[in-house]
């Protein structure tokens, strides 16, 4: 049997135009999130940078934020960690790294509620 892991990476930069996101938002993020909702034996790998849900919060996009959180609670979704907004990480110093990712962990738990362990 194949099983196959599906994994997305969510991401726009902080200074993204706010119609480009929701662009974006519209064509992708609610697409998948409404796949997900219909497809009841879907599950996803999913980083979600918290630059971005700050920004669909901020955008009124809020009902994308809770649709993936409700999936997120049904444990159909999966969230990884990763940096708040996305630096290159090989590039700076350790402690920056480590404050990004527990932001973005922090920003993404308040968000999306509590997920993983």
């Amino acid at each position: 049997m194949l099983y196959w892991s599906w994994f997305l990476h969510f991401y726009q930069p902080p200074t993204q135009f706010p119609q480009v996101t929701k662009k974006i938002s519209s064509e992708s993020y609610e697409k998948i999130l409404k796949i997900l909702q219909t497809h009841k034996n879907a599950y996803l790998t999913v980083n979600f940078s918290a630059s971005l849900a700050e920004q669909l919060v901020n955008l009124g996009l809020g009902k994308i934020i809770d649709g993936f959180a409700e999936l997120a609670q049904e444990g159909r979704i999966e969230f990884t960690g990763s940096a708040a907004y996305h630096p290159l990480l090989p590039r700076i110093p350790g402690k920056e790294i480590e404050r990004q990712i527990k932001l973005n962990e922090e920003i993404n738990r308040k968000y999306f509620g509590p997920f993983g362990k």
